[in-house]
């Protein structure tokens, strides 16, 4: 892209060599791609490009730069660049800060982190902040400290006097209901009710229920997405389709089971619905074997209403017995579901 071509923030140009973003483009690490898109991670940015011609980021980048202006914790927007062959979008990086989904996976959440959740949630209320697509995964975190920025902000504005009528507080409060896996119940309705919500509880349970009928719906596009090695869920090496998060190290300590691609994503599918089972590492395609944990380490739901409460929102959805946790734990038995499985 020739110079002329992007827009900065304030003082923005002078972080790039010779004033050129791309010039700052030097080791990067793919993060994502899908056919239109591809983000990728050098040591101080993020470039977010996108193969169609247009201004596709401008609108974006302005939102960036609006929330800053309100004084809402948001990565850096530094540039934004167009030119026919495609866009460009840099933010910076934010040393050690890792998406909040990455940080609570598998583990209950610090009470100082539950703080800063409440905190920054009220923030955004406070500054009538209209978010249509807010998740743990477009909220980044620095655990030592307790940070907590926003990033992908395409759907994020605050609200002006026109737009006032599209701001909503029920961003925020699905916001802690994905927080919920890993949490007691009280401890998620603490937060609820710290948002003005006078019954958190049937709020979380109906939540429950409608986010595993949106993943029931989305799901043969996922799984598609899954079995092709798109970078947000898997990663392909030669006969074997690991899992984004696990490595070598991890195969190594792994049992293995004669499996298809079905129970394969199956995993996948647990997850996106909530439901503790164990992890799976990769899947060699041409010997059809899965790696997985040798014991679960998923934790069991803090009571049996809340698992009930995903059942009734799956309408009886089956699992593989290889990645069911049975026995006296507290979760539902494979042998209680009834009906098809999603596969």
């Amino acid at each position: 892209m020739k110079k002329d071509s992007w827009i900065f923030s304030d003082g923005a140009q002078d972080r790039f060599p010779g004033g050129d973003p791309m010039a700052a483009f030097v080791s990067p690490e793919l993060v994502k791609k899908n056919a239109v898109r591809e983000v990728w991670k050098t040591r101080d940015f993020f470039f977010k490009f996108d193969k169609r011609p247009g201004r596709t980021f401008l609108e974006e980048f302005r939102h960036g730069s609006a929330l800053a202006d309100r004084g809402v914790p948001v990565v850096a927007h530094l540039a934004c660049g167009h030119a026919p062959q495609g866009a460009c979008l840099v933010t910076a990086a934010l040393r050690n800060a890792v998406p909040v989904e990455e940080f609570i996976a598998g583990k209950v959440p610090p009470d100082a982190f539950l703080d800063a959740v409440a905190g920054f949630l009220k923030l955004l209320d406070q500054k009538k902040i209209v978010h249509r697509d807010l998740h743990p995964g477009n909220v980044l975190v620095v655990p030592e400290k307790n940070i907590l920025s926003l990033v992908d902000v395409r759907d994020a504005f605050p609200a002006g006097f026109f737009s006032s009528l599209l701001f909503s507080r029920t961003p925020f409060l699905r916001f802690i209901a994905d927080l919920a896996e890993n949490l007691p119940d009280g401890r998620v309705c603490d937060l609820l009710r710290q948002m003005g919500l006078f019954r958190p509880r049937t709020f979380l349970y109906a939540e429950f229920r409608r986010k595993a009928l949106f993943v029931r719906r989305e799901w043969p596009r996922r799984k598609e997405q899954i079995l092709s090695g798109y970078p947000k869920f898997t990663r392909a090496e030669g006969d074997l389709l690991f899992v984004r998060t696990a490595g070598a190290s991890d195969l190594a300590r792994a049992a293995t089971v004669p499996a298809g691609e079905d129970v394969f994503t199956a995993a996948f599918f647990l997850d996106l619905v909530r439901i503790p089972h164990r992890r799976v590492f990769a899947w060699d395609r041409k010997k059809e074997i899965l790696y997985l944990e040798p014991v679960s380490s998923a934790p069991p739901p803090p009571d049996r209403a809340r698992e009930l409460a995903r059942r009734a929102g799956l309408a009886g959805i089956s699992a593989p017995p290889e990645l069911w946790r049975t026995g006296s734990d507290g979760l539902v038995k494979l042998s209680e579901w009834k009906g098809i499985s999603p596969l």
